[in-house]
């Protein structure tokens, strides 16, 4: 009798993610079960609505985590994705081998989203559960950032590039369904979608904010000049 082996996609209505899906089944020739966990944070409801919309098949883990009291001002939830990846392996606990996906570029410099932190938590869960538990990127083996991946997707899909534009959902402050485009998930959103169309933001505070990180180094490299090439759009069309 085989092993039995699931791969999971943690799924939101984020621009990573949603193109991740693709990637993992187009490219990688993998079949992946997207999944949501509702952490009922100020964003979940719009987010939910979103992948409802864009991926029916997502499986949605509702009234398990409740993470909003732990929501921080900016809307960064600390322990996050450990949380997630910890409830995701627990639900499909009669596979043998189960991988874990999450969806982060090279832009991404947060802690839970680096290599060593998925090496020590795929430990740690296939340890706690007896099972071999994988967690890995969606795009490890590549050197794309957040902007690559949009021109890998409308280069394989043109034909889902509105779908893309129109029913991906990243912000931390929704206002009626929509984006409040003032957010620095908004922000980066829009630095991501700018090969498609320039979209506007209204938070010079932010604006600023990432200019100084350039500026101190604390941005570099191909993030800084997507980034310093979306603000001078900007300007162009004020």
């Amino acid at each position: 009798m085989s092993d039995k082996t699931i791969h999971i996609l943690l799924f939101t209505a984020g621009v990573d993610s949603y193109i991740a899906y693709y990637y993992l089944k187009y490219a990688k020739l993998i079949d992946p079960v997207p999944l949501y966990i509702d952490i009922q944070s100020r964003y979940s409801k719009v987010e939910i609505d979103r992948v409802r919309k864009i991926l029916p098949e997502t499986v949605i883990i509702e009234e398990t985590l409740n993470l909003s009291t732990l929501e921080l001002e900016d809307a960064f939830i600390p322990n996050r994705n450990a949380l997630l990846l910890a409830v995701s392996s627990g639900k499909y606990y009669n596979y043998d081998n189960i991988y874990l996906y999450i969806s982060n570029t090279v832009d991404d410099r947060i802690g839970d989203q680096s290599y060593d932190f998925f090496k020590s938590i795929s430990d740690s869960l296939s340890k706690s559960l007896n099972k071999n538990v994988t967690v890995i990127s969606s795009y490890w083996g590549t050197t794309f950032g957040k902007r690559d991946i949009v021109r890998w997707f409308i280069m394989n899909f043109p034909n889902k590039k509105q779908e893309l534009l129109d029913n991906t959902f990243s912000c931390y402050n929704p206002k009626n369904g929509k984006h409040c485009l003032q957010c620095k998930a908004c922000f980066r959103r829009n630095v991501a979608l700018q090969d498609i169309t320039i979209l506007p933001f209204y938070n010079d505070d932010i604006i600023q904010h990432y200019l100084s990180e350039i500026e101190h180094g604390k941005i570099s490299g191909k993030r800084a000049e997507n980034i310093k090439q979306y603000i001078e759009k900007l300007k162009q069309r004020s």
